[in-house]
């Protein structure tokens, strides 16, 4: 709110109107009851308050981005048959390693995942070959500039609108069939906006505008070293008072401490003096508290424990393997599938011979730990069952090791065949106690 104010100050001292954002902020701030949320709607103001202003949102997307790079990208192709097979050595196998030569499909992701939890939009520039033997064909992909992406319609169609794209500042214009646009759902439908995708940290708004806000509060009992203390004679005698020269030598003691870093340093007086405290502390004002509870609202809104953030009291999970597993299932490998989909439609869906040789991509999950719960106990139990290891292998989602060995059933060293047995079974009648024969 003070940043706020502080540009409407400098806009009247310059003479200069005041900008639609600040004006917006007021309405809405009449609206909710004189309540000024400083982060408007707008995709620049939510990567600077957000992910590089906010240290929560910022420690939540890059969880987002290192969990993720576990689920490997795939290209796998549907036989007629039915059946789905990995593939390599095909052209777009190279698009699993690097989007375009100066950007590998790694940093794509990480991009992708930056703009779409921040914004809630990611645009991907596709040029189409237009000539030669793979003429139609999409060679690379680049990421666009979300924050900076323009979306143009020339009409009002819901269903099919007539969209062009063109970034900030720039003459150039993009097809539709130029830039792939993946965006969250925004509920408001029947406006022009919602060309764009709804950020996540807009239903956060508030809570983020609070958490910066504690954040900088904090800074600033930091700086000026905790509360402020008014020193005073504790007297009820009027003419004990001091006299002014004395409250200059007092003030020049306490100050010639402190310049000499001795903050920490008592001062011995003559007589008996008291002090009363000017502000209020960090403790005091509930900051701490009041941060790890907005610290807890974004995991909610991200659909992440705040467990994995060393805020075990913010969760009910036992301990912090429970809380990855349920990132996984409750966040990542949506959001990890979504990625894939996007590529799939980015990459193979404009090209034809692709979509009629069943080729798409897809997310190996078998390298995730949290998704393959008690897996060693099922690879003990299947040595115990005599599985050979190539079974075991392929049981777990792994690639088969082409060796003869690896095909034999496994048996411990001490496990013996039954008809490796050495049985004496010639027993004689005395030999069967009560059971032989009289």
């Amino acid at each position: 709110m003070a940043n706020l104010f502080r540009r409407i100050k400098q806009a009247i001292r310059n003479d200069q109107p005041i900008d639609d954002k600040i004006l917006k902020a007021i309405r809405e701030s009449l609206i909710k009851g004189g309540y000024v949320n400083d982060i408007q709607d707008n995709n620049d103001e939510y990567i600077k308050y957000g992910y590089q202003g906010n240290a929560d949102v910022y420690s939540i997307v890059r969880r987002y981005i290192t969990m993720s790079e576990q689920a490997k990208l795939v290209l796998r192709q549907r036989t007629k048959g039915g059946k789905i097979e990995d593939v390599t050595g095909h052209s777009l196998n190279e698009l699993l390693v690097n989007a375009n030569p100066n950007q590998s499909t790694a940093q794509l992701r990480e991009a992708y995942a930056v703009y779409l939890l921040t914004i809630g939009n990611s645009f991907w520039y596709t040029p189409v070959l237009e000539n030669g033997m793979n003429k139609g064909k999409i060679p690379q992909i680049y990421t666009m500039p979300a924050n900076d992406m323009e979306v143009l319609s020339d009409n009002n169609a819901i269903v099919t609108p007539e969209i062009r794209y063109k970034l900030q500042n720039s003459k150039t214009q993009f097809d539709v069939n130029e830039i792939y646009h993946s965006k969250y759902f925004n509920p408001f439908f029947y406006t022009k906006p919602t060309l764009f995708g709804q950020s996540p940290l807009q239903a956060a708004a508030s809570v983020l505008a609070k958490q910066n806000e504690a954040e900088k509060t904090q800074a600033k009992q930091f700086e000026n070293q905790g509360p402020a203390y008014l020193l005073y004679r504790d007297s009820q005698e009027s003419f004990q008072t001091m006299s002014d020269l004395q409250k200059i030598a007092l003030q020049k003691e306490i100050n010639g401490l402190a310049a000499k870093g001795k903050q920490g340093s008592g001062i011995v007086l003559k007589d008996k003096f008291a002090a009363i405290k000017l502000g209020i502390s960090i403790a005091d004002l509930n900051i701490l508290e009041s941060t790890r509870e907005g610290r807890r609202i974004l995991c909610n809104v991200y659909q992440m424990s705040a467990a994995l953030f060393n805020d075990p009291s913010g969760s009910t999970y036992n301990n912090v393997s429970e809380a990855r597993k349920a990132a996984w299932t409750d966040a990542l490998k949506p959001f990890n599938d979504r990625f894939a989909e996007d590529y799939t439609r980015a990459l193979i869906n404009p090209v034809k011979e692709y979509v009629d040789q069943g080729y798409f991509f897809a997310m190996d999950y078998s390298s995730v730990e949290e998704l393959m719960p008690g897996i060693k106990e099922k690879v003990e139990w299947m040595i115990k069952a005599h599985w050979s290891a190539n079974q075991i292998l392929v049981a777990t989602g792994k690639d088969r090791v082409e060796d003869p060995q690896m095909d034999q059933p496994i048996f411990n060293q001490g496990d013996v065949l039954l008809n490796e047995l050495n049985l004496d079974t010639n027993l004689d009648n005395k030999n069967y106690g009560d059971y032989g024969e009289k």
